[in-house]
C-alpha cells in the first residue's frame, strides 16, 4: 500500500492543483451572479418636473 501511496501522490498532487484554478473561476462566478441578483433597479419616476 505504501508503493502505491508514494507512486501515485504526485498524480493526484498535480491533479489537484490543475483542477484548483477551474473550481476557484466556478464559484467566482457564482457568487457573481449572486451580486448580480441583489442589485436593485432604480425606481421609476414619473413626477420628474416638466423643465417650466
Amino acid at each position: 500500500m505504501d508503493f502505491i501511496s508514494k507512486t501515485m501522490a504526485s498524480f493526484y498532487y498535480n491533479r489537484g492543483l490543475y483542477d484548483a484554478p477551474a473550481l476557484l473561476q466556478e464559484q467566482l462566478e457564482y457568487v457573481g451572479e449572486l451580486i448580480y441578483q441583489l442589485e436593485k433597479t432604480p425606481p421609476k419616476n414619473t413626477s420628474l418636473p416638466s423643465g417650466g
